[in-house]
């Protein structure tokens, strides 16, 4: 399943699906300390066999919730674009706050 189609840079500036920005975050940086704990993601990803009806990362995903667990969100436009399939594409903001409190 497509979790977000965009063009590269409104996908790099501006993810919509918490996998992408999550993977995104995880990403080393070069103004990091060098010792600094790299981001993860929580969690291990699922067989094709465990996959449930809901979204595919829903168990890794920190906003994730019943919704998210029992039906698989379509491709939600998000302008010029951009598509995500998150039930919770307007919530997005939250996740680089949590990253920022994580690494900080």
């Amino acid at each position: 399943r497509i979790a977000e189609i965009a063009p590269v840079q409104a996908l790099f500036s501006s993810p919509r699906h918490p996998y992408s920005a999550l993977l995104l975050a995880s990403v080393p940086r070069l103004d990091a300390a060098a010792k600094a704990e790299l981001p993860t993601i929580e969690g291990t990803v699922p067989t094709a066999e465990e996959f449930g009806p809901g979204c595919r990362f829903a168990d890794r995903c920190p906003l994730a919730d019943q919704q998210c667990r029992t039906e698989q969100p379509p491709l939600f436009d998000c302008g010029t674009g951009h598509r995500a399939a998150c039930w919770h594409i307007d919530r997005i903001g939250e996740l680089s706050k949590q990253r920022t409190r994580v690494t900080a």
